[in-house]
């Protein structure tokens, strides 16, 4: 029995041959390759195939079997990307079809693959419907053996098969856990908390130290514009309380916590701002965060702060394009200059010059100049956010730029070669077939020193440290990401269904870095952190906003491999302080302070304060600290500087019971160096 292949492409884009809007109208097809235009026929009557109803839109073809033949008819070639197909084979007079065979999802993503055994002399209706989608396309019939582009839904594209799961992550629902689409710290332990945000009313889930969460609320008044779209997170006001910047459909609001944390007050946009990604980050570099928002269909927009509460609205210089497009923006340092430049991923594609994707480069006197096109960026590939990372640990930030639609080519790979951008996408082992989205993020989720990337929730391109990457169908809803359970290893926050996707991965170190600004802002967001071990050279942006429209945390993560040391730390602020930290043991925490100079002990990063909590306490006291203070005593100070306690640290807590209520200050001298800091004792 001879087998030919019957292969259907669909993408986005008009084609040339018209389908028929009926059965009785269907367009034959022949052995070649076709287009066809947007899915706009009829069916007479509820037909059935597969267990699912026709939609209601459908394109009509026939072909006729010439022999016994086995048939594949897919919607599964490169040029297709992920489009969302639904296919048919029905067989019989129109007005009496049945049935012979039907697939959804079957191919690459959500693209459709079947083979069906054809008879000689037997008509059989090809039809797609509009369950997902009504786009157009291209469709080839005949032999596999010369269909071109043809991407097999068993081939992992390396000669191997389907995709291994090479990475793990455990769906939990706990108690007192409300998820969301932002993971930040809100209440200055240096946890990852996670925040979900209803009308007035912003529910925190606090991340306990014993992996428990304990849940309270932020009220406020309801909002002008809900999270729609984006959420971030950062102190806008310089109060030392992380706010929330909400992107909504007609405007922005930014909601400003209370100097207690417990109360919002909210700035709103007047104007009409249609937001897609939003972040926050120091624009005019004064040591004050501001606010920064894409606009959909206009110039973008952003709000510079004047730290205590007031903004002024501004309106382009950060992306003109009169009719928008502007969808995923991620603030990082591409060119090492030790100033915060922004890429804006673009949705619309296509050969119109405001459509391609722009990188706007700081010039140092708070103007930026666009260099998409000089530094080989402007792309016209449609997508709505990119992922930008160290991906070769030499020093510089790469980009991968995330299809959210094939119509103008698929994912790629851009590497940095001093300050100019090489696609190495055919070397890399990304392969055009993998699913589109709108949400790209990269991070080291198995701490092996290397930078790997979550493709839209669906599939991890696990980076093999040499710029290939290895495929893992790890497949988790796409989400915040944070340290949840504070193990070093980073973890998924389900938008939906209240769960958290705890990463299973272990055997490798890790460090944590929290910047605290003094003269930049209090987030440290623009900072470049950089740290050297045995592994070589790694380097994060803090930014907050990445991806499309989630929140993770602020806390720059790195993975260790085996390294037990990290040799020196260094963060370059975005004030132009350097601090640099000198033999650092690995799976810690840093927490640390913007001093000028290098610093050889961890002491004396920590100038005058450490953290404790909770704050008002009553039997216990928590110390949180990058260094361990077990070995130093403690001591308890009222108000008039009279020693009332003093114990050793035990397991980085110690036990209040014998003073009585009131305001104290908790005073450690390490190494001649003090830290103290203030609490209630209720």
């Amino acid at each position: 029995m001879k087998k030919i292949s019957l292969i259907f492409t669909l993408v986005l884009s008009h084609g040339l041959m018209l389908a028929q809007n009926s059965c009785e109208e269907a367009l034959e097809v022949s052995q070649g390759t076709h287009e066809c235009e947007t899915l706009i026929g009829e069916v007479s009557n509820d037909l059935e195939c597969a267990g699912l109803l026709i939609g209601e839109s459908v394109n009509w073809y026939y072909y006729t079997a010439e022999e016994d033949e086995t048939l594949l008819v897919t919607s599964s070639l490169s040029q297709n990307g992920n489009w969302d197909s639904r296919l048919n084979i029905l067989t019989g007079a129109c007005s009496s079809l049945t049935c012979v065979a039907g697939n959804d999802d079957g191919g690459t993503g959500y693209t459709s693959d079947l083979t069906f055994e054809a008879e000689e002399g037997i008509t059989y209706f090809i039809v797609f419907d509009d369950q997902w989608t009504t786009n157009s396309g291209e469709f080839y019939i005949g032999n596999e053996d010369d269909v071109e582009n043809y991407v097999d839904p068993d081939d992992d594209g390396g000669g191997g098969d389907t995709p291994e799961t090479l990475i793990t992550f455990e769906a939990t629902t706990l108690p007192n856990v409300i998820t969301g689409d932002c993971v930040v710290d809100m209440n200055g332990d240096f946890l990852d908390d996670i925040v979900s945000v209803s009308g007035a009313t912003a529910t925190v889930s606090y991340q306990q130290e014993n992996g428990t969460f304990l849940s309270g609320n932020i009220e406020g008044p309801t909002p002008e514009n809900s999270p729609s779209w984006s959420i971030a997170a950062g102190d806008l006001d310089n109060n030392g309380m992380n706010d929330l910047m909400y992107g909504g459909g007609g405007g922005v609001s930014l909601m400003l916590r209370s100097d207690d944390g417990a109360t919002f007050t909210e700035w709103a946009t007047d104007e009409y701002v249609f937001c897609q990604r939003g972040n926050m980050v120091d624009i005019n570099n004064d040591g004050i965060l501001d606010a920064y928002m894409c606009h959909d269909v206009a110039p973008n927009v952003y709000m510079l702060s004047d730290g205590a509460g007031g903004f002024e609205y501004i309106q382009g210089g950060l992306g003109e394009t009169p009719n928008g497009g502007n969808y995923g923006s991620v603030w990082t340092d591409y060119n090492n200059d030790g100033l915060i430049d922004m890429f804006i991923a673009k949705c619309r594609g296509g050969d119109v010059p405001e459509n391609i994707n722009q990188l706007h480069r700081n010039n140092g006197d708070g103007t930026f100049t666009e260099v998409g096109e000089e530094v080989g960026l402007a792309d016209n590939l449609q997508t709505w956010s990119s992922a930008w990372a160290d991906y070769d640990n030499d020093g510089d930030m790469d980009v991968f730029i995330g299809a959210s639609s094939t119509s103008n080519g698929s994912h790629k790979m851009m590497r940095n070669d001093d300050g100019i951008f090489i696609d190495i996408t055919t070397e890399t082992g990304i392969l055009a077939s993998m699913p589109t989205g709108i949400e790209h993020v990269c991070h080291d989720y198995n701490n092996d020193g290397y930078v790997d990337i979550d493709i839209s929730g669906t599939t991890m391109l696990l980076n093999n440290g040499d710029m290939t990457f290895t495929h893992s169908n790890t497949a988790v809803n796409n989400g915040p990401v944070g340290d949840l359970n504070n193990d070093g290893y980073l973890d998924i926050v389900s938008p939906f269904g209240g769960e958290i996707y705890f990463n299973q991965s272990e055997g490798n170190n890790y460090l944590k870095i929290n910047p605290i600004g003094v003269q930049s802002n209090k987030n440290g967001i623009g900072a470049r952190v950089t740290i050297e071990s045995n592994l070589g050279t790694q380097i994060r942006d803090i930014k907050s906003g990445d991806g499309f429209g989630n929140m993770s945390m602020l806390t720059a993560h790195f993975g260790l491999g085996q390294d037990e040391i990290v040799e020196s730390v260094t963060i370059n602020w975005p004030s132009g302080i350097v601090t640099t930290l000198n033999n650092v043991y690995a799976n810690n925490t840093l927490n640390i302070v913007e001093i000028e100079g290098d610093v050889v002990s961890v002491q004396e990063v920590l100038a005058e304060e450490f953290n404790v909590y909770p704050n008002p306490t009553s039997d216990f006291l928590n110390i949180s600290s990058n260094m361990n203070f077990n070995s130093f005593p403690i001591e308890i100070l009222d108000l008039s500087g009279r020693i009332v306690m003093s114990i050793l640290v035990k397991d980085n807590r110690i036990k209040l019971a014998d003073i009585s209520a009131g305001t104290y200050l908790a005073r450690i001298n390490a190494n001649g160096v003090y830290h103290q800091v203030q609490f209630v004792k209720e």
